[in-house]
């Protein structure tokens, strides 16, 4: 194993010219178009004088979306993402540890905003139902969001200890506790992946009760389970942030 003699100092000056800028495109090209999307829908439902809560309820989920888009476009392009470990300078990691501090509220308010207008976009179709057991369940889990959202929102507070340390990397070792961090966030992502996985479901049942012909009730439900790619992609991320942190403590600098 190398020893601290053998290491390298942090380069002082940014070079990027073996920088690859996919992830970086592809994030923020995504972004834009979902934006784009959703700036159409709330076009149209105005246009068309049916402008309902759960569109009121997108705006700020919107706008919130907007600000996770920007902050992980900076990212990718301001903190070293893309080059070679040794061609980071310590302002880049600095850019990178602020990101992960910005996300760790930033997310779950997000993510609850986006949940509260699919959940207002159920009630809105679903309001003639006769089942008052479909009402009481929606206005459950929209209790449910905002106590995700303050509790979520509280416990980042106590990553680090004073949290400004965070984003030096030099000394953040000290004063940021990884393995709070690691669980807080692994609660964050499975409990929103929980919702999620909730939400994609929920529709079925009140969609199997329509008075409409089997096959369009088939096409109805089919049309909800598209969200499942959503669901997969935490799963996934959630996965991959498990399994990366796992190595947290047995990586070698040779």
């Amino acid at each position: 194993m190398a020893s601290s003699q053998q290491l390298l100092p942090p380069p002082a000056h940014i070079n990027d010219a073996h920088k690859v800028y996919s992830i970086a495109a592809w994030c923020i090209a995504l972004g834009v178009i979902t934006g784009l999307c959703v700036l159409w829908r709330l076009g149209l439902r105005f246009q068309t004088r049916t402008f309902g809560a759960d569109d009121w309820a997108m705006v700020p989920a919107l706008l919130l979306y907007i600000g996770w888009t920007a902050m992980a476009g900076h990212v990718n392009l301001h903190a070293g993402v893309g080059k070679p470990l040794w061609e980071i300078t310590l302002g880049e990691y600095s850019v990178w540890f602020k990101g992960i501090i910005g996300s760790a509220w930033l997310y779950p308010a997000m993510s609850c905003a986006i949940r509260v207008s699919i959940l207002l976009f159920y009630q809105r179709i679903f309001v003639a139902t006769p089942q008052a057991r479909i009402k009481y369940a929606i206005w459950l889990l929209l209790a449910l969001q905002a106590v995700y959202l303050i509790v979520y929102s509280i416990l980042p507070a106590f990553i680090c200890k004073p949290l400004y340390k965070a984003w030096y990397p030099l000394e953040r070792q000290k004063y940021f506790n990884d393995w709070y961090y690691y669980y807080t966030q692994v609660a964050l992502y499975s409990t929103s992946m929980a919702f999620d996985a909730i939400l994609l479901v929920f529709p079925l049942y009140p969609v199997s009760k329509l008075q409409l012909p089997l096959k369009k009730r088939i096409g109805v439900s089919v049309l909800f389970m598209m969200g499942a790619a959503a669901s997969i992609a935490a799963a996934y991320k959630l996965a991959i942030f498990v399994t990366e942190m796992k190595r947290y403590t047995d990586i070698n600098p040779e």
